[in-house]
């Protein structure tokens, strides 16, 4: 049976990246195919309140933007089949420089929905389609300036008697960027000049999930409360305002800690079945972002709380790709073909670093 395969430099990227790969193919059986067409795909895409209207899968509100619409890209073409043998087709293009990292998570009981955000490329044999393959691409959310940092800080004044005295709180995120199934390092500091001793500390990492959608006359008014209009936009927020993902609370304070602070407190990204949770992401469509939430509780009743945003939650890393196992006859000799614009790759990028982990050219 011919076989083909589409293999990249890596599994996932940064928007900005060149991707490098490979197309293979091995044709032991006389063919009609005469060349290798590529696809490259990338887009955002929600739907909510699927369930509702005619049919199970017809949602109230969907919307989708195509970041990548490569359908049809002539990677190598020859006038006449392509005879017995195993080829290899260099290729390389580059990623969009403002593009949302991949994302995909559903929900929702009496009100379902949607929403993902993915890449991948797909290879077919032009003159028999039937031959194909197909990968996805893992690209992260263009991270902000890392040299924010991450921090809040809070003061209240506390009443002892007739006078006042301060009390602080400060937290901050330990790393710039984190990774779903790792955790958050945490560090709060409190700065206590009264007498009024701190006897609770509650910390929480909450989610906030926006979809969005053009607002127009013919777009039916619902009474929803996960939906607000604005600026001619409808923002849909199917898990409520925020969904705390992570709740921890200490209520006894040992040796004094709580009112001093702690270190390294660490935020697990991941739910209680150890799932990872879904990444940050901020597209046109969808937009997802995370904050840890810090309070204090001091004796007298008061308290202090601060809000830390998560500057970046990178998605797993691509475990289709990771671990996807190359056929034994890739490693056999190959035909290396020279490949059309605008995808093709000069030969000093070709026997270089960027394909050194591809067949065959990291034997070269």
């Amino acid at each position: 049976m011919n076989h083909i395969v589409v293999r990249t430099n890596a599994g996932e990227y940064h928007p900005g990246d060149t991707v490098y790969g490979a197309v293979y193919l091995n044709i032991v059986n006389p063919t009609a195919g005469c060349g290798v067409r590529l696809k490259f795909r990338g887009y955002e895409y929600f739907a909510y309140g699927l369930g509702h209207g005619k049919g199970n899968d017809f949602p109230l509100f969907s919307d989708k933007k195509d970041y990548i619409d490569c359908n049809d890209i002539i990677l190598y073409k020859n006038a006449s089949p392509l005879s017995l043998g195993s080829y290899v087709f260099p290729f390389q293009f580059s990623l969009l420089h403002e593009i949302p990292g991949s994302f995909n998570a559903d929900g929702g009981e009496d009100v379902r929905w949607e929403a993902l955000v993915e890449y991948w490329v797909q290879t077919e044999l032009i003159g028999a389609e039937s031959v194909q393959a197909k990968q996805s691409l893992i690209v992260y959310q263009k991270t902000p300036n890392l040299q924010q940092a991450q921090v809040a800080h809070h003061k209240v004044k506390c009443w002892f008697g007739l006078s006042q005295k301060n009390f602080s709180l400060t937290a901050r995120l330990l790393d710039p960027v984190h990774k779903c199934l790792g955790y958050a390092n945490l560090r709060l500091l409190i700065a206590n000049q009264s007498s009024e001793n701190v006897v609770s500390l509650t910390i929480k990492l909450n989610r906030e999930l926006l979809l969005c959608t053009k607002y127009s006359s013919t777009t039916p008014l619902l009474n929803d409360p996960n939906i607000v209009r604005m600026d001619r936009k409808l923002w849909i927020q199917p898990e409520q305002e925020s969904l705390t993902i992570w709740e921890h609370s200490i209520c006894e304070d040992h040796g004094g800690i709580l009112n001093r602070g702690m270190d390294k407190i660490r935020i697990p990204l991941f739910t209680n079945n150890r799932e990872a949770i879904p990444p940050t992401t901020h597209g046109a469509h969808v937009q997802c972002r995370y904050k840890v939430v810090a309070t204090v509780q001091l004796q007298n009743g008061q308290s202090c709380s601060v809000t830390v945003p998560v500057n970046s939650i990178l998605p797993v890393g691509n475990r289709d790709w990771k671990f996807s196992e190359l056929p034994e006859w890739i490693n056999n000799k190959l035909t290396v073909m020279a490949t059309l614009p605008p995808f093709c790759v000069q030969s000093h990028i070709l026997y270089g670093e960027p394909f050194s982990g591809l067949p065959p050219f990291q034997q070269l």
